[in-house]
């Protein structure tokens, strides 16, 4: 293998490995660990009209609040979870959630629904990274064309300037033998 196939190879593993990072990997994901009765709370800017989307994920049943600050304030020190603008429970929740005015919004994530400890995982992004799947898709190209390139040099290199006098397959006039019969095209020929 020359060194531009071998250059392809590697290019064609590092796009791979970007695509692969770029589709799987989130950096806008958290895990949290609830014991039972317990919460945690995550803030976020948001400006007026401005939709995020929250993703909670856990193999147990877990309520999720969303709420503005004056509505944080009121479940933190009352208890009273009735002034959040939404409540969703269950194993896998998904909210869009657009905020109404600039100012602060807080997701609440909270365990009052199992006696045992819950782990779960909260994204508040894209899963994809669409910046390293572009960029991984354009080395695999990459990596393709350096392949193509390589093939048309060693077909150049090698010049079928005559035919074998046996089967009559191109061959070039300085080969010892037919590749494909196996004819003796210089020296002996017994």
């Amino acid at each position: 293998m020359d060194s531009r196939k071998i250059m392809a190879l590697i290019t064609f593993i590092v796009g791979f490995t970007l695509i692969l990072i770029g589709g799987l990997y989130n950096p806008y994901s958290t895990p949290v660990s609830l014991t039972p009765g317990s919460y945690s709370a995550y803030m976020f800017h948001l400006r007026e009209n401005q939709t995020k989307i929250f993703t909670v994920e856990s193999l147990d049943v877990l309520t999720v609040y969303v709420a503005n600050e004056s509505g944080y304030q009121n479940a933190m020190d009352e208890g009273n979870f009735s002034s959040c603008y939404s409540t969703f429970t269950g194993k896998y929740i998904s909210i869009k959630f657009t905020a109404p005015k600039d100012g602060k919004y807080y997701v609440i994530i909270a365990n009052f629904n199992s006696e045992s400890s819950i782990e779960a995982t909260f994204s508040f992004g894209s899963k994809e990274m669409w910046s390293l799947i572009i960029l991984g898709s354009l080395t695999s190209l990459l990596s393709i064309g350096i392949l193509l390139h390589s093939m048309k040099k060693d077909r150049e290199r090698i010049k079928l300037n005559a035919r074998c006098p046996y089967c009559g397959m191109p061959i070039n006039s300085s080969w010892n033998y037919c590749p494909s019969c196996r004819y003796p095209l210089r020296g002996d020929k017994k």
